[in-house]
């Protein structure tokens, strides 16, 4: 059933067609100056392609290539799967602020939608309803059966459960039950004894088994709302933008050249009315990475290993504590990365959601070494999906970082497996950190 919160006079949303948004990458006081932008993107075959921005515009991105193939280079949207970009000219410290433009340091709060939407901003009441301002588009109603997550301090996110909503107070009391409203009050219904899960104590700090209760927002750090399956749009033809304050958003219409700087409209029809044409200061509404085909890429750090072993042939007295999952610090394009002492061999299943539909499976993953020591050691890495797909590396003296790349079918293959083994000179040192692993569904053979 949809809970929408009671909106404040002067929100409306938009319901029936996307709001458009014009962003314009310098200050209305300013006059324009060439942008320069420098860009790495990995193509739908696993390969990546590194130069200067040009053009982005419609299905066309014109790319100055510094690696591999020299000269500008033409690409079809089609063929790549994200990109990652960063300013030269350092706008984020040179340009002025406007007045309107809190600093980053400001922003206290996140608000996580259920659909991966993301965009910290700071609270404020209207009438009795929570309205979330958000730095440059503006205040937006809060939908409850839209939302993930609510964070109004710098606390890191309590995780979701699947049939209760959960509160983390700032004293660090957590309870679990029902969110039947957020105003200045969060009214917390009871869960029942079925419900409670292991996490929570039998008898939580202030909660009455006897009926809801409240509790003053001012007293919570993060609010988690069930993760129970919603009828939330998927945008499939959206891109997603990470912008340079941590935004993230589906968007449409996404350009780009040197002289106008960047230009997108946000995808989501059911965001409130949004300003025409916002001009802002510090590049804050700049991309940092973009997602062209969000359906056919999974970041591997996002799927749960299925298994954690030491490789035949090799000894490790614990396999529990060699591979540490950091999701929760993602690099520019949003991926988290993995640090795995050697020897060890991490086993990922493939999604069937993910590879139904494809004929075709690559999987690209960058390691490097990660060692304290001076000299690290010498490792052998493996990267294997099946019988015959496998791309290997060997770090250590005078290779500190490789990009491994497999091509697979589906069906040949249920397990993408990374393997790390001692190189011959003992484990000391024998740290691997990973990164920007990713797994691309292709309709066809890549190429």
């Amino acid at each position: 059933m949809t809970r929408p919160l009671p909106l404040p006079r002067g929100i409306v949303p938009t319901l029936a067609a996307a709001s458009g948004i014009a962003l314009s990458s310098f200050a209305q006081s300013e006059s324009p100056l060439p942008r320069s932008i420098d860009v790495e993107a990995v193509r739908m075959d696993g390969s990546w392609i590194t130069g200067r921005l040009q053009r982005l515009e419609g299905d066309r991105i014109v790319v100055l290539a510094t690696s591999g193939a020299s000269g500008e280079i033409e690409l079809d949207r089609g063929s790549i799967a994200m990109a990652a970009f960063r300013d030269r000219s350092d706008r984020l410290r040179r340009m002025p602020r406007s007045s309107s433009t809190p600093r980053l340091s400001d922003v206290t709060g996140v608000l996580e939608l259920v659909d991966g939407q993301t965009f910290p901003g700071t609270q404020r009441m209207d009438a009795g309803a929570l309205v979330w301002d958000h730095r440059w588009l503006g205040g937006m109603p809060i939908l409850i059966d839209r939302t993930a997550r609510l964070r109004f301090t710098g606390a890191r996110p309590i995780e979701r459960s699947e049939s209760l909503d959960r509160l983390l107070l700032i004293n660090g009391d957590r309870l679990e039950g029902f969110v039947e409203s957020i105003g200045d009050d969060i009214l917390l219904g009871p869960a029942s004894a079925s419900e409670k899960s292991d996490e929570q104590p039998s008898d939580p700090p202030e909660q009455s088994s006897q009926g809801p209760r409240r509790i003053s927002l001012d007293r919570i750090a993060c609010i988690a709302l069930a993760d129970a399956s919603t009828d939330a749009p998927s945008f499939e033809d959206a891109v997603e933008v990470r912008a340079a304050d941590g935004t993230v958003l589906f968007a449409s219409d996404v350009r780009f050249d040197a002289s106008t700087g960047w230009r997108y409209r946000p995808s989501d029809p059911r965001l409130p009315q949004i300003r025409e044409e916002i001009a802002f200061a510090g590049g804050l509404a700049d991309p940092t990475s973009i997602s062209f085909a969000r359906s056919r890429i999974r970041d591997l750090t996002s799927i749960t290993p299925s298994r954690a072993s030491v490789p035949e042939g090799e000894y490790r007295y614990d396999i529990s504590s060699a591979i540490r999952r950091d999701a929760s610090s993602p690099d520019i394009m949003g991926l988290g990365t993995i640090s795995i002492d050697s020897p060890a061999t991490i086993d990922w299943p493939i999604p069937r959601d993910f590879s139904g539909s494809a004929t075709r499976l690559v999987a690209t993953i960058d390691v490097a070494s990660d060692s304290d020591l001076r000299d690290s050691g010498s490792v052998e890495i493996e990267l294997r999906a099946g019988a015959s797909a496998t791309n290997s590396a060997r770090l250590g003296a005078g290779t500190s970082r490789a990009t491994l790349r497999i091509e697979f079918d589906p069906a040949a293959a249920d397990t993408l497996s990374l393997i790390l083994r001692d190189g011959g000179d003992g484990p000391v040192g024998d740290r691997i950190r990973c990164s920007r692993g990713l797994l691309i569904s292709s309709p066809s053979p890549a190429r």
